[in-house]
């Protein structure tokens, strides 16, 4: 009885989450303004590479969530403690997955991906923008990802799906990859940005695959659109990790 009654809570948690993404698009499209300049061309860079039609959704979500981080009072705050509280939100995501409280696991992964967005903005307006805090910052983001992928594997054994949580595995190996090969390239002096399926495109597909589950699984008792993510993430992952890699390491091949 217990567990039904988390179960109909989850499941109102994520219609009301829809809810207020819809009317978050709504808001967003009419009252557009308030991100700061340096923001807006951050956030051009980042949206470039994007699939057309997931740009014009990530616009209007990440320009909200833009908005929203401009706005913070980050006076004060320490961007490092920023980044350690994301990464408690996705762990406390990835224990959440185990109990089957997909809406509150997705709703924790989002989290964790806006104090992403706050932690260097935290960074870069306070003056603490340091080579120990985008360490740790990238140190901590990676082991978030395991989390959560660990959380999703888990729910996927436990639905008997062996093929689709071996591609979860191969998913997180090639997410990792895709970090991995942007921060070496960093260290060589090299800036990638390319490929579709950077960090920002898995928490989205992460994120809103765990909401529609949330309401999937409620009335037909199995999960859907968390297998079609992995295996979306897998086939982004592979391409955008095999790209970054050709272009660096053609990169380094001009440099000599």
């Amino acid at each position: 009885m217990q567990m039904e009654i988390l179960q109909l809570v989850d499941l109102i948690v994520g219609v009301a989450f829809l809810s207020f993404v819809i009317f978050s698009f709504v808001f967003y499209i009419i009252h557009p303004s308030g991100v700061g300049e340096e923001e807006r061309i951050r956030f051009e860079k980042d949206t470039k590479r994007s699939w057309a039609f997931y740009r014009n959704i990530y616009h209007l979500v990440g320009g909200w969530l833009y908005k929203i981080a401009h706005r913070l009072p980050l006076k004060g705050l320490d961007p490092d403690s920023i980044s350690l509280v994301g990464l408690i939100f996705n762990i406390s995501g990835a224990m959440l997955l185990i109990f089957g409280m997909f809406s509150f696991a997705g709703i924790s992964a989002a989290i964790g991906g806006v104090l992403d967005i706050v932690d260097g903005k935290t960074a870069r307006e306070t003056g603490r923008k340091d080579k120990a805090g985008a360490f740790l910052d990238s140190v901590l983001d990676r082991i978030s990802e395991i989390g959560i992928f660990a959380g999703i594997t888990y729910v996927i054994i436990k639905k008997g799906e062996i093929i689709v949580s071996v591609v979860s595995l191969l998913a997180m190996g090639f997410s990792l990859l895709v970090s991995y090969a942007r921060a070496r390239a960093e260290s060589l002096n090299i800036v990638s940005r390319e490929g579709y399926m950077r960090r920002q495109e898995r928490v989205f597909i992460i994120t809103f695959s765990l909401i529609f589950d949330s309401i999937y699984s409620r009335f037909f008792g199995e999960i859907l659109f968390l297998k079609i993510a992995v295996f979306v993430i897998f086939i982004g992952a592979v391409v955008t990790s095999g790209e970054r890699i050709i272009n660096i390491y053609k990169e380094l091949r001009k440099r000599g």
